[in-house]
């Protein structure tokens, strides 16, 4: 099937590069790997992020349609939990984010697949 090609050159391309940004602790690794200064890389999270809002936004009107959206979101966010601020609270370091948004990350992490369970069997 032609449209399975997409997949899996995102798999080909991300899953190296994934590896090394969700498992190399360096400061400069986003300059290594991509050449991005922080600024991009604040526009590249803010991007991410806004495309994010705005299926979030069209997800009022076509819930059942978006839902793949809030499992990327439950991913993502556990990820980070996972590989940054466990860690960082094990060894009793901050992890670098606002308190915040760990706090709501785990929110998300915790509800988000309530909510898609029975927006499922609905």
């Amino acid at each position: 099937m032609l449209l399975k090609i997409p997949y899996f050159l995102n798999i080909i391309i991300l899953l190296p590069l994934c590896w090394g940004l969700l498992t190399q602790r360096e400061h400069n690794i986003s300059e290594r790997f991509f050449g991005f200064d922080p600024i991009a890389l604040q526009v590249l999270v803010g991007s991410l992020w806004s495309a994010i809002l705005i299926c979030s936004i069209a997800g009022l009107f076509f819930p059942k349609f978006f839902i793949p959206l809030l499992i990327v979101q439950i991913i993502y966010k556990s990820l980070f939990l996972i590989f940054l601020f466990l860690p960082s609270l094990q060894a009793g370091l901050s992890s670098g984010a606002p308190l915040a948004m760990n706090v709501i990350f785990i929110v998300i992490v915790f509800t988000y697949p309530i909510f898609v369970w029975f927006g499922l069997k609905t």
